[in-house]
């Protein structure tokens, strides 16, 4: 059996297999068919207790797809292989780059547990039992509307009555498109929520390059409108967390409070192809805001050469424009201390991408070396990587997700994203939590 059933993504389940024989061996599995038509597979192996029984969050899975005691283990650890190719003894190819990171997932999934117990101490005797499981990626009642509104492009989700809580803009990362799945699991929370697209989305251009600040103004305002309140909340990850933190600094009248996942510090260039790093990503009052490397006339391919000495050019590329050659009055430093709202960022301390925790670090550093007077909170999830601060995100991730991945815009780049499935999974659970009562409350604890 599992409860509760349907469920929410991120709400634990318990998983209950009773009838084997004490100290039996009893294996788990888990599949699903997502959108895209691809079969997702997990397993677990347990020995039952005493009474037979097997619960994935007091037992532990000592060999599968995960180990160890976890109650979302079965979830997270799934892979894009049928049940018959997890019985080999690695289930990851690291040169499987190919293989999604995700599945394709709508509004909610049907999940088959099957698990096979022995019976009889001599193992003569094996049943299989199995139950069909639903899961949620959005509250039943939250409504999705496409959004083109003059240049505005988007989705928002509404709940089904008027919020309370003031509206929240969500911001992709660098792979654009409207951010779906971050919008609908704050909605589901009691929030009206903007997916917005600035890239990578019909009607937008096609990369993160010169993209006016003022179209976000134009969202914030559209926002207001639409639900009567004041200000919105803003948040995103990666790109979005960089993103989240110019549009406060730029309109801080407008914001109530900002939510920056794996965030940078600086101003970055325009992305995602090495031409784009010569360019700016984003602009304001028809002027490109000053940007890290192009002011010094120094581009991705020249720090490249570096990669001799320091093994890989792009990360001490990252490194090194994040921590070790700023100054203070450095003029593409995000000015944060211009913010008039609430900060909570999210980092994980493997982040393969970028350096987001000590850059997240340096954020906290600089505001209150500006005596800033508004709350500011640093989550860093301790063996988290560039997922640490996308839940939603995190139901299904592959293991090799959490290693290799494919840019969305640039199939032929691939990105080390760090961290573990599990850190990532867990941290990015718990960090969402103080995501939502940060959004409804502006950080002063729960609502």
């Amino acid at each position: 059996s599992v409860s509760p059933d349907p469920r929410m993504m991120l709400e634990e389940p318990s998983i209950q297999v009773s009838g084997a024989v004490a100290g039996g061996k009893v294996i788990v599995e888990a599949s699903l068919v997502d959108d895209g038509q691809r079969t997702w597979t997990s397993r677990g192996v347990f020995y039952a207790d005493s009474e037979g029984r097997v619960d994935p969050g007091f037992l532990a899975s000592v060999d599968g797809t995960y180990t160890g005691v976890d109650a979302f283990g079965l979830f997270w650890s799934m892979l894009p292989v049928p049940s018959a190719d997890l019985a080999v003894s690695r289930y990851v190819d690291p040169a499987a780059v190919a293989w999604p990171s995700a599945p394709v997932l709508g509004r909610s999934v049907v999940m088959n547990l099957t698990a096979r117990l022995e019976t009889r101490a001599d193992s003569i005797d094996t049943v299989e039992v199995s139950v069909a499981h639903r899961v949620r990626f959005v509250a039943e009642a939250v409504m999705r509307e496409e959004i083109e509104h003059g240049q505005l492009r988007g989705v928002l989700f509404s709940p089904s009555e008027r919020s309370p809580y003031p509206p929240v803009l969500v911001v992709s990362g660098s792979g654009g498109g409207a951010p779906e799945s971050a919008a609908r699991a704050i909605a589901s929370e009691g929030l009206t929520a903007l997916a917005i697209a600035h890239f990578n989305y019909p009607g937008r251009p096609r990369e993160l390059v010169n993209i006016p600040l003022e179209y976000f103004e134009d969202a914030m305002a559209f926002l207001k409108e639409k639900t009567g309140h004041g200000r919105v909340a803003l948040t995103g990850s990666s790109r979005g967390g960089e993103a989240v933190l110019l549009i406060a600094a730029t309109y801080p009248d407008q914001v109530s409070a900002v939510v920056s996942g794996v965030p940078a510090n600086i101003v970055n260039s325009a992305c995602c192809s090495p031409a784009m790093t010569y360019l700016p990503a984003w602009t304001h009052q028809g002027r490109p805001l000053p940007t890290f490397g192009l002011m010094e006339g120094t581009g991705f391919d020249d720090l490249l050469g570096v990669s001799e000495k320091y093994g890989d050019g792009l990360v001490w590329f990252q490194r090194h424009m994040l921590i070790g050659m700023l100054t203070e009055d450095a003029p593409y430093l995000i000015p944060v201390e211009n913010i008039k709202s609430p900060i909570l960022l999210i980092s994980g301390d493997d982040d393969g991408i970028w350096p987001s925790a000590p850059a997240a670090d340096q954020v906290v550093k600089r505001l209150r070396a500006k005596g800033y007077a508004y709350p500011v909170e640093h989550i860093k999830v301790t063996g988290g990587g560039h997922l640490a601060s996308s839940a939603e995100r995190m139901f299904v991730t592959s293991l090799v997700g959490s290693a290799l991945v494919r840019h969305p815009l640039d199939t032929s780049v691939v990105f080390t994203m760090g961290g573990t499935p599990a850190e990532n999974f867990h941290g990015a659970r718990r960090a969402h939590g103080r995501k939502i009562e940060f959004l409804k409350t502006g950080g002063e604890g729960r609502p």
